[in-house]
């Protein structure tokens, strides 16, 4: 079986940017920004996967301190708009695995999807 690695040039922000704010249209703004960035990368795919393991591997610009679930909400509910993954849940998602690492010069979001 085929194991699908989507690569998005820009960090979701995170969830903490919005804790706390009345301004729900930045929050749909910046949702649309990763949305349309995991559409691009995966044109013509949308397979709908019903189960899988994933692994989403962020390579943040610096060596910041970070919390890895506030960056994982908006990326999840893009996989599922965008038609990658038919929800974001534990029947569907069996393993998900995050990993942070840094990359200067070129930060993004590597996710591995490997269907069962």
């Amino acid at each position: 079986m085929f194991k699908l690695i989507i690569v998005i040039k820009t960090i979701p922000p995170t969830i903490n940017k919005y804790i706390g704010r009345s301004n729900i249209f930045q929050y749909q703004n910046d949702k649309k920004k990763v949305h349309k960035a995991i559409v691009l990368e995966t044109a013509g795919i949308n397979p709908k996967i019903k189960k899988c393991n994933m692994k989403v591997t962020y390579y943040f610009q610096d060596k910041r301190r970070r919390d890895p679930g506030n960056y994982d909400k908006m990326l999840l509910d893009s996989l599922v708009e965008a038609n990658i993954i038919e929800d974001d849940n534990y029947t569907v998602i069996q393993e998900y695995t995050t990993v942070g690492k840094v990359d200067s010069k070129k930060p993004r979001v590597e996710i591995e999807i490997q269907p069962l």
